[in-house]
């Protein structure tokens, strides 16, 4: 059967099968946009694939046992089918009738109607005795669990994990050089949304609840950037302190180098290896800068480099900022298929990677400039052990204390330990998981 257009669930199933095949999430749910124009559909789209991938362990758990042959033999699109179909029962009110017959009638839009009646079989079993209660401690691989329990103890490691579960706030950085916060806050609620301040970051507003024209969808309707407020603190640790340009490596999509440039009134350089993600960051650079009147963005630089790669210029840069690529689990909010693909290797390949941009990026700052680093990353070989490692392999550089050039609202956030480093967990006060640390090149 040919699938009919505009159809959320199966939708849905496409999305949830293509995941599982390595696809993310959130490009494909921006790539069916155009095909369902209703906003209500859009919205349900979108709860229902993120929240099947965020529940996606615990509903396995209670789907296995009713599948004979193993359910792992079955064809991404069943397994996509079946989770789908016991997360409305569970998490979404849905009575059983319904969310069976709605997950099979999808299911046949899909074309795949031979699966039907196995579908509709296991479901039924499944929600036999009323929807199940499922465990979100199950929604985490064991392996993560006990790296978490491990190094935050168990009553932090179960917070975090809920946390992973909850979807991520709309977050918005109200522009250094426009209106101020509270100018843009009553406008918003005069719309009829409900905003709420953070407490750690003086330019974020979170958008708990949107009104019917009120909820920031992008960077074009008014002044603001749109980031996460851990990833706005980023920004703060660019000051510069000497002659030199800013230059962000592994920039995309450059919400970093766009607010340094603000905040500092300084253009800056930034550096991507990959061309088309190069080319979308001039794009949105240039579009902030006509929306803004900013100089400074006006003269930032896009450059296609590799990061580890040698170029020219070195001692250079007055300030470096490698915000480089990790394993993600500050992330999972966001980016709920992680945690059904992260593998200890790749935290180490990743470990690996960011050791060689480090010191790539090492070679480009001046004497006196300063390296920042950053991650979005809870995991401590790509935090407090990487800043450690970066030390003891670089004589010439120590460290800073973030809280010098952090917001007073963020100092806080700041460890004590001997390393100092700017750290938030996911959820906290809204906010992604980062580490981040700025070294001085002495």
């Amino acid at each position: 059967m040919k699938a009919r257009r505009g159809h959320p669930r199966r939708e849905a199933l496409g999305i949830l099968a293509r995941v599982e095949e390595g696809a993310w999430s959130h490009r494909l749910l921006a790539s069916v946009q155009a095909r369902l124009p209703a906003a209500d559909d859009r919205r349900f789209l979108h709860h229902l694939v993120l929240e099947t991938l965020r529940w996606q362990g615990a509903l396995d758990r209670v789907v296995e046992p009713h599948v004979h042959g193993g359910f792992r033999n079955l064809d991404p699109l069943v397994r996509a089918a079946l989770r789908m179909g016991l997360l409305q029962a569970a998490r979404m009110d849905r009575p059983a009738a319904i969310a069976v017959s709605s997950t099979v009638e999808a299911l046949k839009v899909a074309g795949a109607g031979r699966a039907c009646s196995l579908v509709n079989a296991v479901l039924r079993k499944a929600l036999l005795g009323g929807a199940p209660r499922l465990d979100a401690m199950q929604t985490i691989p064991a392996w993560i669990r006990r790296r978490w329990e491990c190094r935050f103890g168990l009553d932090k490691a179960r917070s975090i994990v809920r946390a992973c579960l909850e979807p991520a706030p709309s977050t918005i950085i109200v522009r250094p050089d426009g209106p101020d916060r509270s100018e843009v806050l009553n406008t918003l609620v005069e719309r009829g949304a409900e905003v709420r301040i953070s407490h750690f970051h003086p330019l974020a507003l979170e958008i708990e609840r949107a009104g019917r024209r009120s909820a920031p969808q992008g960077e074009r309707e008014g002044p603001w950037l749109m980031m996460d407020a851990a990833s706005a603190l980023v920004a703060y640790l660019t000051r510069p302190e000497v002659e030199g340009p800013i230059v962000d490596l592994a920039a995309a999509p450059g919400g970093k180098a766009a607010l340094a440039a603000m905040l500092w009134s300084k253009p800056v350089l930034a550096a991507e290896k990959n061309p088309a993600r190069t080319l979308r960051m001039a794009e949105r650079f240039h579009r902030l800068a006509e929306a803004c009147a900013s100089s400074a963005l006006r003269e930032t630089e896009t450059l296609v480099a590799d990061a580890t790669a040698s170029c020219g210029r070195e001692a250079t840069a007055g300030v470096v900022l490698l915000d480089a690529p990790c394993s993600g689990t500050g992330t999972m909010r966001r980016r709920p298929e992680i945690r059904h693909r992260l593998t200890i290797e790749q935290i180490d390949h990743c470990r690996r990677e960011q050791e060689r941009m480090l010191d790539a990026a090492a070679r480009w700052v001046r004497p006196g400039g300063a390296l920042v680093y950053s991650v979005c990353s809870i995991e401590v070989e790509e935090g407090r052990t990487q800043v450690s490692a970066f030390l003891a392999r670089h004589p010439g550089f120590i460290i800073e204390d973030p809280r010098k050039f952090l917001p007073l609202e963020a100092h806080d956030l700041v460890s004590s330990a001997d390393v100092p480093l700017l750290e938030t967990l996911p959820g906290e006060e809204g906010m992604d998981g980062f580490v981040a640390a700025r070294f001085r090149r002495v």
